[in-house]
């Protein structure tokens, strides 16, 4: 499997992730939440981490990865489903989203239909969002005008007259 077959199982994974996280959130995360401060505060720090490192991994695999012969290397594609699934289910945004989606977007005492349309929802708007963008970007005119920026070089120059012209390097 490779290019948007990778992509497409890659965000059903993560959509699989969201309707996991939306059904532990329904079934009680939310008033756990609600209840403890300090789980909000280090739910909060541990994002925030998360995300240190998320920014951290890729700056220094653009650093690392160049080109071979004009071509993008390709990332290996087995088990796209299941890294989407992890990578879902321990993103701590994604905990405090669903969390402080139930927790604070719905009502107390909603009924349970209320809840199970909001999880319909979440998990409809996540299939439709993230294998729209999986298929958008796997368009080849998409991908190669997005590839500039797998470089790090390239990706703070402007074409100018058939030469590249350095902006901020």
């Amino acid at each position: 499997m490779a290019g948007r077959q990778a992509g497409v199982a890659l965000v059903l994974g993560v959509a699989t992730g969201s309707c996991i996280w939306s059904a532990v959130a329904a079934g009680g995360m939310s008033a756990i939440i609600l209840a403890s401060e300090w789980a909000i505060v280090g739910l909060r720090f541990a994002a925030a981490a998360y995300l240190g490192w998320l920014a951290f991994k890729p700056a220094r695999a653009a650093f690392r990865t160049r080109a071979v012969n004009g071509t993008q290397p390709n990332p290996r594609t087995t088990g796209s489903y299941m890294r989407g699934l992890l990578i879902h289910l321990t993103n701590p945004k994604a905990i405090l989203f669903f969390g402080a989606l139930y927790a604070f977007g719905l009502q107390v005492g909603a009924t349970t239909g209320t809840v199970l349309l909001t999880t319909g929802a979440v998990v409809l708007q996540s299939i439709l969002i993230f294998v729209g963008l999986a298929v958008m970007f796997s368009h080849p005119p998409v991908a190669e005008g997005t590839a500039v920026f797998g470089e790090p070089s390239r990706a703070f120059s402007l074409p100018s007259s058939g030469r590249r012209q350095q902006v901020f390097c």
